[in-house]
């Protein structure tokens, strides 16, 4: 039987205008991958001195989205290179969109808030300049599909 996967050729990272912009807008071209968000509970160590068996108790507590990361071709002063240098430059969280790449429709895609939290280039001296990013999300990851 033939497995059933997919690439990732053809997903698209968009990101809204603004800060205060509700719809994502503009594209972020030059995406090589992409790592969507982790979600992460904390785990709150609840253990006494009369623990049953002398191990560890752990309640739940906190949950968090994580970080969200993207690799792109880095061109120094070219159009995602200035916007990810306004976002530096942000104190708030913008409206981010993942659309996952799928035969038909409709297509798959997650949206979040998040802030810019690293930015590096690579200068190879025989391979692309690379630029990896790193948000902070905010609050809760939606999905949902693009018709």
């Amino acid at each position: 039987m033939p497995v059933k996967a997919d690439i990732g050729y053809g997903g698209v990272l968009m990101v809204g205008a603004t800060v205060a912009a509700a719809t994502v807008t503009v594209t972020v071209a030059g995406v090589r991958s992409i790592t969507p968000p982790t979600w992460v509970r904390d785990m709150i160590d609840a253990t006494t001195m009369d623990s049953a068996g002398g191990l560890r108790e752990f309640i739940p507590g906190l949950a968090e989205s994580g970080d969200f990361g993207f690799e792109l071709l880095w061109k120094p002063q070219g159009t995602a290179d200035i916007l990810l240098e306004t976002l530096k430059a942000e104190q708030e969280p913008r409206l981010w969109r993942v659309s996952f790449p799928q035969i038909g429709t409709p297509a798959p895609f997650i949206s979040f808030r998040g802030t810019l939290a690293e930015k590096g280039e690579t200068v190879p001296m025989d391979d692309l300049l690379m630029c990896t990013v790193s948000l902070k999300v905010t609050g809760a990851v939606t999905r949902g599909t693009v018709t």
